[in-house]
């Protein structure tokens, strides 16, 4: 397996014809004017699999710690992968985000795919 890309953006989807848009992709910090704060964010992940790695249905698990707190319950993303011969193989994920944060502080953003440990990435929730 090898990681392509793991990033957190403002808002992503999927398009018809197997790409996806991103918009504001590399955040770092998400701005509140008061508290409690609906934070919303998209982490896209996208993976690169050889012919023995992609065959089966894959999972990318999530979860959200806020301070150190886990944030909600964990998310679950099925990832199919489609196997060419010979060739190799990609997983897109996207998952989409909507967290209540009570206060100034950090998000911790902790994915694995199939068990297999991927970056933390971190969130910096902020009052201007």
């Amino acid at each position: 397996m090898k990681q392509l890309a793991h990033f957190l953006a403002e808002k992503a989807n999927f398009n018809s014809d197997g790409t996806f848009t991103v918009y504001r992709a590399g955040i770092t910090e998400l701005r509140a004017i008061a508290f409690p704060a609906l934070c919303q964010f998209s982490l896209i992940t996208r993976l690169e699999l050889d012919e023995g790695e992609a065959a089966g249905l894959h999972h990318l698990h999530v979860d959200v710690q806020f301070n150190g707190t886990i944030a909600g319950n964990g998310m679950e993303i099925p990832v199919a992968v489609q196997v060419v011969p010979g060739r190799p193989s990609y997983a897109n994920a996207i998952g989409n985000y909507s967290l209540a944060v009570p206060a100034v502080g950090e998000l911790l953003v902790v994915a694995s795919f199939d068990e297999g440990g991927l970056p933390f990435l971190r969130l910096h929730v902020v009052h201007p």
